[in-house]
């Protein structure tokens, strides 16, 4: 066995797994057509695997990207619409509707299903993490007030994220459980989003 012949069987595997470059692609092929037994080496490879040599599908790959884009865009555009539907009910501080309340659900599900499909780009990663730590400021820092008395009408400036966000629970409950119970749900946020910059890290190595 020749060196061309041990360098072309250390890249079969590569080859049939369809992961080598267009160069490298070509050699092996090249090589094959000249060599039986590195032919027979690879045909016996190919039947015990069951794979054979393809080319990165680099469409399928953009229309997967794409289509997570778009969802986290409509998942964007979901949370906005829900906090909108919230926003004059949380001013007002009454009793929430069943309207609201589907709409703080609503916000919820849409901005996990967010920090879920953008969990592989750091700047949406980033956005999660931040967005993540102002809302559980806002709430605990409500809830504190709420607890001690405090605040007042200051209260409601770093407030406003969270009694928007989770207005809808005032359906069932007053302020002082709506803001421990947004408080919890922040923090399950914050967590994750911390998670994903963890991996994130770990994978980019940076």
């Amino acid at each position: 066995m020749n060196i061309d012949c041990e360098i072309i069987r250390d890249l079969l595997p590569l080859y049939a797994d369809g992961v080598c470059s267009d160069r490298s692609r070509t050699l092996v092929e090249e090589h094959l057509s000249g060599c039986t037994a590195c032919r027979e080496l690879y045909e016996k490879m190919t039947d015990k695997t069951g794979l054979a040599p393809t080319k990165p599908d680099g469409e399928r790959v953009f229309r997967r990207l794409m289509l997570q884009l778009t969802a986290a865009a409509a998942a964007l555009a979901a949370i906005i619409c829900c906090a909108v539907i919230n926003l004059a009910g949380a001013l007002d501080g009454g009793r929430a509707s069943a309207f609201s309340f589907a709409a703080t659900l609503g916000y919820i599900l849409f901005f996990g299903a967010f920090t879920f499909l953008t969990r592989r780009w750091r700047p949406f990663v980033r956005f999660s993490l931040i967005f993540s730590l102002l809302t559980s400021a806002s709430s605990i820092f409500c809830l504190i007030c709420r607890l001690t008395d405090s605040g007042g009408f200051l209260s409601l400036i770093p407030g406003a994220i969270s009694a928007v966000s989770f207005y809808g629970f005032r359906y069932f409950l007053d302020w002082t459980p709506t803001y421990a119970l947004a408080s919890v749900i922040s923090l399950i946020w914050l967590g994750y989003a911390l998670l994903c910059r963890r991996k994130l890290r770990h994978m980019t190595g940076g």
